[in-house]
């Protein structure tokens, strides 16, 4: 084939027939040596066939809003109201779903040079003297959330502390209910994965919290600055040892997995995309005792 979508556009071609001819879509597997690049292909292709299709993969979460939301922060309240610090907070959608306030927030900051080693004390006066527009309650609201977010850390005698500020205010944002609200709208649109991902990342970073106060309480990070920086990658550490998994929505699909994944699914029919050398079947690293300039010797 041309190129990986016209490999997936006769797939789903023939996957279209052999469904004409009465088998089930649940009779029929895709594998793939490179989810990565065949996965976003059935993605955009599939639909436009009518097949129900499930990729069966594990998901980064590290780039997840909820995720970001947390991580971003901390780096904030760390970062004496730097710019990209302030924007890459904001542009999560948690704290504000409003994309154009943000974006008229941003241009005012802009505007008016607030970032670098000024940040804190340009924010303070912008906070103060500018005229009562709706994206300046937004500045407003967030300089004094973020402010006593660090005058609680600053409090706090050790991670377990800590924990506790951070759970604060995810509650006192609302988070659950704006993470629950998405959720809910994300299944509206049909897409159920998205929607799911959010739930089980809530539960990711419930657990992480909780397993970084049950095994880390006790730790005393040292000043403000040390402890957010500590919680950040101490958390950050976290998450990174989780990925999002999830199951058919429906028997009636076309699984979509590696090899390794789909060779307990038994299907009538298996295609297999990607058989290209070094990826399909992948290459066999070698792990010996002794490689060949060792045998030479």
């Amino acid at each position: 084939c041309m190129n990986v979508y016209y490999e997936v556009i006769n797939c789903a071609i023939m996957i279209t027939e052999l469904h004409n001819q009465g088998m089930k879509f649940s009779e029929i597997a895709i594998a793939s040596g490179d989810l990565s690049v065949y996965g976003d292909a059935v993605n955009a292709v599939f639909p436009g066939y009518g097949i129900p299709f499930f990729i069966d993969e594990k998901r980064e979460i590290d780039t997840h809003p909820l995720i970001r939301y947390i991580l971003e922060l901390l780096e904030l309240a760390s970062s004496n109201w730097q710019y990209l610090s302030v924007f890459s907070f904001l542009k999560t959608g948690l704290y504000e779903s409003d994309v154009k306030l943000i974006d008229m927030l941003e241009n005012k900051v802009l505007e008016k040079g607030i970032k670098g080693k000024n940040g804190k004390k340009g924010w303070k006066n912008f906070t103060d003297t500018e005229a009562d527009m709706p994206y300046m309650q937004l500045a407003v609201r967030l300089y004094k959330d973020i402010e006593s977010f660090r005058i609680k850390i600053k409090k706090s005698n050790n991670v377990s502390d800590c924990c506790k500020v951070i759970i604060d205010f995810i509650e006192e944002t609302n988070i659950f209910d704006k993470v629950s609200e998405i959720s809910s709208k994300l299944h509206v649109m049909g897409r159920t994965d998205d929607g799911e991902e959010y739930a089980r990342i809530w539960n990711v970073v419930t657990e992480v919290l909780i397993q970084a106060d049950n095994f880390l309480g006790n730790i005393e990070p040292g000043g403000i600055d040390t402890k957010l920086m500590f919680m950040k990658d101490i958390l950050s550490n976290g998450f990174a040892q989780y990925k999002a998994g999830f199951i058919p929505h429906s028997a009636e699909c076309v699984q979509v997995g590696t090899p390794e994944r789909s060779k307990s699914l038994n299907p009538r029919t298996l295609f297999i995309l990607g058989a290209n050398e070094g990826v399909f079947p992948a290459a066999i690293s070698d792990n010996g005792l002794f490689n060949d300039m060792d045998r030479a010797f």
